[in-house]
Formats: structure tokens, C-alpha cells, sequence
């Protein structure tokens, strides 16, 4: 118990400091503008850049940098913002390390959140004050344009409309010049920053995903109803003014109203994302109706493996929901599937019978079930009713021989509980929950043991309930992420009619 005790502490310090370690913890992207545009951005002594640009900035209470120009050097300082989201709150929730949080992330400058800094001026005030659309007219066109996601209802409408919308902004590109970037390789880097079918990234988000896309431009599209029709509305973001450069009205033939429905069906479906390492704290018991129950204690192993067996006692492979940053709390019904391999040393107590009777108990099991679950960010609060089908194996030492009673049926499964994503691939998980175990088994392995005084009719349950915490590691495996791309590829056909520009 003071083992588990260490290593719960030794979690609640490893993700305290949530804003160092997280994503994105050392630096903030902020976007530097001057008037007239092309000013040399020199940062700690190096050129990043000219203006307008989006540049990584190291976290701390004051940064600095300095614009050049003509001849003239300007020095700016940062303003910046106290992150209480990423850094008190993050490390709050994990309260043992919070203090020791906190003090990481002052140290080491990651609890401030550097902000844009004003225009720098190269030109007189008077100047500025006569034409106040001089930096825009001063940038060059735009060049290079990206494709967000398409704002919609479900994920295979979003999909949908995405040829739609690519073949009308080809030909505005070829109008205006610019490069488009291709969807598919641009589309993790939206995902990675917030967006989705139904949700857009943060503003830091969108300073992040300008400054690694490296565009002038982005088109930002959603669905609306005008009427019997539905409407595709796309604007065309300048990254660099954050003003809108373009748009587009596309309209749309919402007549198959039964694929869409089919296609919020599929949503429910996933598979599997994640492989978590469970550190338990486990209560095993064979119940009997009239003679009491017998417990089912952790035995004292001698061998190491063994024993860390004992504390990290189960192997998951299952879907965990995929962290959104900022995203707006909202609900969810899914079928996740789970795949979970457990080892565990035990000895019998409750019984004269079989009393300090040491047994080991493998199980693996497959299930899928529902999950209901509500995400707000890096949160997700969930409770899961799994069906698994199981196959344990129960063996104890009886006069120098190894006795091995195996079987296979299908048992449910009950959990709810806690999850925190510290990034887009780690996450950690509280929970509580009652997992199969084969009741036919353990009373083949009561009978042989207490040569058959215990288990002798088909009487008893074997009960398991458990409490814990996982670490999870997030995968995106080669043969879902090509599952996933026929899924995109093969969407519902939304014939559409000739589209609109609104503005040229």
C-alpha cells in the first residue's frame, strides 16, 4: 500500500508543471506587424523573419525583441497574460504536485502567455493618422492558401463538402494566383490545433497553426439553411490582417437527408486509438450464497517481475476520446472497444478449506459496448458498459505439480471515471470499475483445492472491483489511419449547383 502510495505521488509530480510539459509549454506564436510591412524581426540576436509574420516567442514575464528598417531599429517588449488555464488550473487538478507545479512554471517563464504586440510605426504619426489602411495596401497578394475544415453537422457531411469546396476554390485560385496547399497533407496540422467538423481552434490555437502552416490565407467554411436549401458559406482569412480577403456562397442539395442520418449512425462506431498501463488497486472475492464469501488477497511474490506485475496489473489496448484544445464542453455516445491482458498473484483467505491457498489468474478479454461521456478541453468525464468475451486461466501448485483450470465465456464489464489529456499523446486516467472474472473457473479451482467441499454445485460468483489510475499513450495505427482515408474518400455525393461569388 505504501508502494502505491509513492507511485500515485510520483504521477501527481510528473504532470504537475502542465504548462511546461504540455504542448507548447516553452513558447507562445504571436504575430508581428509593422507599417510599412518588411521590417528584419531580430529575436535573442537572430533574424526570424520579416513583418508580417508569425514567429515563435520563449514564454517569460517580459520577452523582447527588436524590428530594423531603412536604417532604423526599434526595440518592442511583450506584453503578456498569466495562463490560468495551462498552468494554476492544469496543476490543480493534480493537487499533491500542484505547489511544485506552479513554481516549475514560474521558473521557467511558462506560466506567462505572451500576447501580440502593437503595430511597430516607421512612419511619421501624422502619416499614419491620414491613411490608416496603409498596411494593408502595403502587403504583398497573398500566395500560399490553406482549407480548414468544413464547419457541419456530422463528420461525413464535413467530408462531403470538402470536393465541393475544393473544386470553387480552384477556380478562384487560378483567378487570384495564389498556391493551395493539398487538404490531406494540411489537415492534421488543423486537427492538432483545435478544429474539427464541429469546432475551431482557440485564438492562440490559430497564432500556432498560422505559424506552422506558414499561409497568407485560410478558407473557413460552415453549413446554413436558407430556406429548403443549404448554403456552404467560405471565407478567405488573411492570416496576416486577420481581416477577410474573399468569400464564396456555395448552394447545396440537402435532398439526401437519409445518408446524413446514416452518417451521424457511423460516428458512434470507433476503434481502437490508445494502449493505457493500469496501477490498480484491486478487491477480488468469491461470494457464496450461505456459507460467506472467500477474499482473494495480492500474494507476497518474491520475484521482481512479478511483483511489478502485481502493481501495473493491467494491459489495455481501447479508443480514448481525441483532446481538442479549448473545445466547448458537449456530449458524447460512442462504441469503444477495448482489448485488456491482466496477471495477478493471489492467495485465498475465508475459508479453513483453502485458507493461504496461492493461485494465479490470467485474463484477457475483447469487449465493445457503449461509452457516455461529456469533453470540455483536456477533460472528459465518462462511464463505460462493455461486453467482453474472456478467456482466464487460473493454476496453483498442488504436491510439487502445477494444476491449470482454464475458460473462455462473456462477461460485462462497468467503469467510470476521470480522464486529463496532457497533450495529443499522453493522458492520465482515474477510475473505478468491475471487470469480468469467469465464476466457473474460480469454482473448478475452489472445488480441486478443498477437494470439493468448496464449488461443488454451481452456487458463487467471482467478483472483481477495482480502482485506479492509468497513463495512456495515444497511437494512430497504419491500418485505422488507412481504414479512416476510404472513410473520407468514399463519402455521401452533395450534388451541387453552380456557386456563387460574393465578392471578387
Amino acid at each position: 500500500m505504501q508502494f502505491s502510495r509513492m507511485i500515485l505521488i510520483a504521477m501527481g509530480l510528473f504532470v504537475s508543471g502542465c504548462a511546461t510539459i504540455g504542448r507548447d509549454g516553452r513558447n507562445q506564436a504571436v504575430l508581428i506587424q509593422s507599417d510599412p510591412p518588411g521590417a528584419e524581426i531580430i529575436l535573442d540576436g537572430k533574424s526570424v523573419g520579416q513583418t508580417p509574420k508569425y514567429i515563435f516567442v520563449p514564454r517569460e514575464k517580459s520577452p523582447q525583441l527588436t524590428l530594423r528598417r531603412d536604417g532604423l531599429s526599434k526595440d518592442v517588449e511583450l506584453k503578456t497574460k498569466y495562463r490560468w488555464g495551462a498552468s494554476f488550473f492544469s496543476n490543480l487538478v493534480f493537487y499533491i504536485g500542484a505547489p511544485v507545479g506552479w513554481l516549475v512554471d514560474f521558473a521557467s517563464g511558462s506560466a506567462w502567455n505572451p500576447q501580440d504586440p502593437e503595430v511597430t510605426r516607421f512612419k511619421p504619426d501624422t502619416a499614419v493618422s491620414l491613411d490608416e489602411q496603409s498596411i494593408d495596401d502595403s502587403l504583398p497578394p497573398i500566395t500560399t492558401v490553406a482549407i480548414a475544415p468544413p464547419n457541419a453537422e456530422n463528420l461525413e457531411l464535413s467530408n462531403a463538402a470538402i470536393p465541393v469546396l475544393k473544386e470553387a476554390v480552384s477556380e478562384r485560385q487560378a483567378l487570384f494566383g495564389y498556391k493551395l496547399l493539398p487538404y490531406d497533407e494540411t489537415l492534421p496540422q488543423f486537427l492538432h490545433r483545435g478544429y474539427d467538423f464541429d469546432a475551431s481552434g482557440s485564438e492562440d490555437e490559430k497564432r500556432f497553426l498560422y505559424q506552422s502552416l506558414n499561409t497568407e490565407g485560410v478558407w473557413h467554411s460552415s453549413f446554413v439553411r436558407d430556406g429548403d436549401s443549404m448554403k456552404l458559406q467560405a471565407k478567405l482569412e488573411d492570416t496576416r490582417t486577420r481581416k477577410i480577403a474573399d468569400e464564396l456562397d456555395i448552394t447545396l442539395d440537402p435532398s439526401d437527408e437519409r445518408s446524413r442520418a446514416y452518417a451521424q449512425g457511423f460516428n458512434l462506431f470507433t476503434l481502437p486509438n490508445a494502449v493505457t498501463f493500469s496501477l490498480t488497486t484491486q478487491y477480488f472475492t468469491y461470494d457464496r450464497p450461505n456459507d460467506g464469501s472467500i477474499s482473494l488477497q495480492a500474494a507476497d511474490t518474491r520475484q521482481w517481475w512479478q511483483k511489478g506485475l502485481q502493481y501495473v496489473s493491467a494491459l489495455s489496448i481501447t479508443n480514448l476520446p481525441t483532446y481538442r484544445p479549448e473545445r466547448s464542453g458537449r456530449w458524447s455516445v460512442n462504441f469503444i472497444p477495448i482489448l485488456r491482458v491482466s496477471r495477478r498473484d493471489l492467495v485465498a483467505n475465508g475459508s479453513q478449506e483453502v485458507d493461504g491457498q496461492e493461485f494465479t489468474r490470467w485474463l484477457a478479454a475483447v469487449g465493445y459496448g457503449p461509452e457516455i461521456g461529456y469533453q470540455v478541453g483536456r477533460h472528459f468525464f465518462y462511464f463505460d458498459l462493455v461486453l467482453n468475451a474472456t478467456w482466464t486461466n487460473i493454476s496453483w501448485m498442488n504436491g510439487g505439480q502445477e494444476v491449470t483450470v482454464a475458460r473462455s465465456g462473456f462477461q460485462t464489464s462497468l467503469e467510470f471515471g476521470y480522464l486529463y489529456s496532457i497533450n495529443d499523446i499522453w493522458s492520465v486516467r482515474l477510475f473505478a470499475a468491475s471487470f469480468p472474472e469467469n465464476s466457473e473457473a474460480w469454482r473448478e479451482a475452489l472445488r480441486k483445492t478443498s477437494n470439493g467441499t468448496i464449488g461443488s454445485q454451481a452456487e458463487g460468483a467471482a467478483n472483481n472491483s477495482t480502482a485506479g489510475i492509468s497513463l495512456g499513450f495515444n497511437f494512430e495505427p497504419f491500418l485505422v489511419r488507412t481504414f479512416r482515408e476510404k472513410i473520407r474518400k468514399a463519402p455521401p455525393v452533395i450534388p451541387t449547383t453552380p456557386y456563387q461569388a460574393s465578392r471578387f
